[in-house]
């Protein structure tokens, strides 16, 4: 786990050669003082495990574009604070079994785009979404027909949802053998 200095000029700078631990399999970044984390953080094809929840620093951290290339990340945990870039791609992380992820930041295309794809996440046991906000019918639409994918799924928390009338494809939540559903 990597822990913050307390300086953004020392911790980017100790993050610079992170792409060189090829066999790192779990990076913890709990409270790092960045604004984004290097492009070479896709070179840990191994990795398994990206934390960076709960840091309890209020700073504002963008993950790379080749975030996409870690094909083994079986969980992924990102606070509020991280954000997403447009154009970032889910569906090349099929074999993740737990998700958080906060798309608030996202353009109304990317989030549409988002929700689609993550019905291809078929590994997918845990799902935490924080700003999901107002949905449309056609996002509305894009995240229940994933949901529905989701033949793993055990726990589900879709954070800040605004759905405006909830459609009658919403019951096969009640046929589902989730533990838990946080609405």
């Amino acid at each position: 786990m990597c822990t913050s200095s307390g300086d953004y000029e020392y911790d980017r700078r100790r993050l610079e050669h992170l792409g060189n631990l090829v066999h790192l399999r779990y990076l913890g970044l709990e409270g790092i003082l960045v604004k984004e984390l290097p492009e070479a953080i896709g070179a840990l094809k191994l990795l398994q495990t990206l934390d960076m929840k709960g840091g309890g620093y209020i700073v504002e951290v963008t993950l790379p574009s080749s975030i996409s290339l870690l094909t083994r990340l079986i969980c992924q945990r990102c606070d509020g604070w991280t954000r997403l870039l447009d154009g970032f791609i889910l569906q090349k992380l099929a074999s993740q079994e737990e998700l958080q992820k906060d798309v608030h930041m996202l353009s109304f295309e990317f989030r549409r785009q988002f929700f689609k794809e993550l019905g291809n996440l078929s590994h997918l046991r845990v799902l935490h979404v924080l700003g999901t906000g107002r949905l449309n019918e056609s996002k509305q639409e894009e995240l229940l027909k994933s949901l529905g994918n989701l033949q793993q799924l055990q726990h589900l928390d879709l954070y800040s949802l605004a759905i405006m009338d909830a459609p009658a494809s919403m019951e096969w939540l009640c046929f589902r053998n989730i533990s838990g559903i946080c609405v």
